[in-house]
């Protein structure tokens, strides 16, 4: 591998989607956006925890109120609606991708990609986008603290 025209042997961590680090030679794999609405309440809390998910009667999925996490005094609150959306990886607004949407064919198409990168001794996948799996982020935390105890240090 190269950097900025010379050999490069250390190792690279990428997060992202693996489609695109090999310029999608097998297709492009589909992925799940967010949009988020920011809505404040003169109140000064509106939820008693700091996320809520609602998976099935609402059209947005989670509300985030930071306000629990960061400790600050206020009168006021805002909350964080997240709604699903189809990604589009070239409109700006939908072209941030968070999740894969798993299924035979998509997990066919990644196997290709994760095969084509053991081509690559130094590249490390990690993350959602990367391994093309949904994480909670306990896991994330426990696999990424994992892999680099057995591949880095």
């Amino acid at each position: 591998m190269k950097f900025l025209g010379k050999k490069f042997e250390g190792k690279v961590i990428y997060t992202g989607e693996i489609d695109v680090l090999f310029d999608s030679c097998y297709g492009d794999l589909p992925y799940r956006s967010l949009r988020f609405e920011y809505e404040n309440y003169k109140k000064e809390y509106f939820q008693e925890t700091a996320m809520t998910s609602y998976p099935n009667n609402y059209d947005f999925t989670r509300t985030t109120e930071t306000k629990h996490m960061t400790g600050q005094d206020s009168k006021t609150t805002t909350v964080i609606y997240e709604y699903p959306q189809k990604y589009e990886r070239n409109v700006p607004g939908k072209d941030v991708p968070y999740y894969p949407i798993p299924n035979r064919e998509n997990r066919e198409r990644y196997e290709k990609y994760k095969k084509h990168a053991e081509n690559y001794e130094n590249i490390i996948l990690i993350g959602r986008l990367a391994r093309y799996l949904y994480y909670n982020m306990d896991q994330m935390i426990k696999l990424t603290l994992d892999t680099f105890e057995e591949k880095i240090k």
